[in-house]
């Protein structure tokens, strides 16, 4: 795939007219000035009334950003951002060290309690110890839990809001979750598309194009693909498979 030379099908549909998409819609207009929709691999796109644009698959509109969002995953209330397609493996690296850096913190603490040796006052001299040890474990174990969650969702090649909200998504609905992500091709291309957002370098953009069929468009965003469904065998215990699916 020749990057710069490839654009989203729904980044080229105008608001006023039928545009380069897969398919057709006839009839009269919609509302807001538009006389066709706009098609990809075969999904009918939303229009945004908002942003005024043809949402690409996986994208959508967030209310807290006021825009939307490519392969969006979710609004984290802690970073005050939308989580997608550009900063998700930011995210999750965000999340490993954060974890690291509470288990440090929690080894560091009990470190400090040990050093007493007298059991009469332990108690009264760790209290506040004690307390701010028990916070930082459940901060940890969340988000650890996120962590090993967002790591499930790069491997199958799913995001927050499609795992959540399945049944009620577009191209999702008339699927089974059980059989994987339509977008899902194999264990190594579902971490290159992760790993290698259009913030990326150029080189390692072009690596994931040439090694694992990734598509990026002339602004660097990964041009989503609906097909077979497919699940990584590392899900499915399935070990013995793991070369052929790499």
């Amino acid at each position: 795939v020749q990057m710069g030379e490839c654009c989203d099908p729904a980044e080229r549909q105008p608001i006023n007219g039928r545009g380069r998409g897969e398919g057709k819609a006839g009839g009269g207009g919609t509302g807001e000035g538009r006389t066709d929709a706009a098609y990809q691999c075969g999904f009918k796109l939303r229009f945004c009334p908002t942003c005024k644009v043809y949402q690409p698959l996986r994208t959508k509109h967030c209310r807290d950003c006021g825009k939307c969002v490519r392969t969006h995953d979710h609004h984290c209330p802690w970073l005050g951002t939308c989580v997608g397609e550009c900063n998700r493996v930011w995210f999750f690296w965000y999340l490993f060290f954060q974890s690291v850096e509470l288990l440090w913190v929690m080894a560091e603490t009990v470190r400090a309690m040990m050093q007493r040796s007298d059991v009469s006052d332990w108690f009264s001299a760790n209290v506040w110890l004690l307390l701010a040890l028990v916070v930082m474990g459940l901060f940890g174990l969340m988000v650890l839990c996120l962590l090993c969650y967002h790591g499930f969702l790069a491997v199958t090649n799913m995001t927050t809001w499609e795992n959540v909200a399945w049944n009620k998504i577009t191209y999702l609905k008339n699927t089974s979750m059980s059989n994987g992500s339509p977008f899902s091709r194999s264990l190594l291309y579902n971490l290159a598309v992760f790993c290698c957002p259009g913030s990326c370098p150029l080189f390692l953009r072009r690596t994931a194009c040439v090694c694992n069929s990734a598509q990026y468009g002339c602004s660097g965003e990964i041009l989503w693909e609906a097909g077979k469904q497919h699940v990584p065998c590392l899900v499915n215990n399935r070990l013995w498979q793991c070369l052929e699916d790499w």
